[in-house]
């Protein structure tokens, strides 16, 4: 049997606010507060790919509490197919069954997954001997409309493959096959399948309570296998308490050192988290700030990643800069780094590339004075192709 596709393929990619018409009940915040949202949406025209894979962001833990994730895909697909006889006599009875599917999954145990089928009979056709081949002697069926624009919704409270950096592949799979049930074994048919598909998929996090007055610079910094923290806050008020916390999955914390302010005015903060030497994966910190009345305030999530070559996501201090900035990398970087740093409009004013392997940090010195304002630094791996890009002021 063969499959013959249309070409082109339009991809759209929307961020925005969940519609009111979306049901919440199954995400709601344990304290009663608001659910809030993000949505991705992705919409590929006239697919054709049987098997696709459909790459989402994941959900920024520094945005609040991942509590569940839907997915919802609507798909419409349209059906043409040519039967041909290829045998030199009329064959009165050709008749047969066509069955698809269509699916779509979400990462290995993430909780994602959803399909349904479709199957007919068609026939009988009489076609003529083949050769010519005669008009008589092929059936042109179609189109039909296999999946009406259905809708395909699945909700999971496991989070952890959806939240972090970089992106989560989604995979989507629409496919057929053809059943001869009567007829002649000597036939052709020629199918064409066509999908247009909208893939959502909306995050439901409790927000974080307001971030924390007072305090700025709330540095993460790996030095080989030696992670130092360190903030500092302005205007401190005495019995105000800092807890740093860390989590390996971005949503469950673990205090790692609690500090009380006795002084107002200024005062910096510091603290060296030793992992074991063996580890991996990721790692997340953050510092809640408690008041005197109780209230709690959290700073915005620092990660560290032990994978090589992974997402560069990177943290730029000090921040407002003069005259040079180091880079933190969350995973450490093997390759030669692209370093660019650009102007609002675009504009490329300092072009930098830098060897390194294995390095989680590194320096850049600003060939020339810039005016005072806000710039953008964009870092690119050029062996591996990732790139990352943060604001950055210059003063």
């Amino acid at each position: 049997m063969n499959q013959i596709y249309k070409t082109g393929l339009s991809f759209l990619l929307i961020w925005a606010t969940l519609l009111p018409g979306e049901s919440r009940a199954q995400c709601a915040c344990a304290n009663g507060d608001p659910i809030d949202s993000v949505v991705h949406s992705v919409t590929l025209a006239g697919l054709a790919d049987p098997n696709t894979v459909i790459p989402i962001p994941r959900f920024d833990p520094t945005a609040g509490i991942l509590t569940c994730v839907r997915a919802r895909a609507t798909i419409l697909t349209t059906l043409e197919m040519d039967l041909y006889n290829r045998e030199p006599f009329l064959v009165p009875d050709y008749f047969m069954n066509y069955y698809r599917i269509t699916s779509f999954n979400g990462p290995s145990g993430g909780g994602i997954s959803a399909s349904q089928t479709w199957n007919k009979d068609y026939g009988p056709y009489a076609l003529e001997g083949n050769p010519g081949p005669s008009p008589d002697s092929v059936v042109h069926i179609g189109p039909e409309v296999v999946f009406n624009s259905i809708s395909l919704v699945r909700t999971t409270t496991n989070v952890v493959p959806y939240q972090g950096v970089g992106t989560v592949n989604f995979t989507y799979i629409n496919t057929g096959s053809a059943t001869m049930l009567q007829g002649s074994n000597n036939y052709r048919l020629d199918v064409k399948a066509l999908t247009d598909l909208t893939l959502r998929v909306s995050y439901f996090y409790c927000p974080l309570a307001v971030q924390p007055s007072g305090m700025k610079n709330f540095s993460v910094v790996r030095t080989d296998n030696r992670i130092s923290l360190s903030w500092i806050t302005e205007n401190e008020k005495p019995g105000t308490r800092y807890t740093l916390e860390y989590s390996r999955d971005g949503r469950s914390f673990s205090a790692l050192e609690t500090r009380t302010a006795v002084q107002a005015g200024q005062a910096r903060y510091q603290h060296q988290f030793n992992p074991d030497a063996a580890e991996t994966g990721k790692m997340y910190f953050r510092v809640r700030q408690t008041d005197a009345q109780g209230k709690e305030y959290f700073t915005p999530i620092k990660v560290i990643s032990y994978e090589d070559n992974g997402q560069i996501q990177q943290t730029i201090y000090p921040n407002p800069a003069k005259k040079f900035i180091r880079v933190q990398f969350q995973s450490p970087q093997t390759g030669t780094l692209e370093i660019d740093l650009v102007n609002t409009l675009g504009q490329v004013l300092e072009h930098q590339k830098q060897r390194v392997t294995r390095s989680v940090t590194t320096q850049v010195d600003f060939a020339r004075s810039h005016g005072k304002g806000i710039y953008w630094l964009r870092v690119r791996n050029t062996d591996t192709g990732e790139q990352s890009v943060s604001r950055l002021t210059i003063e």
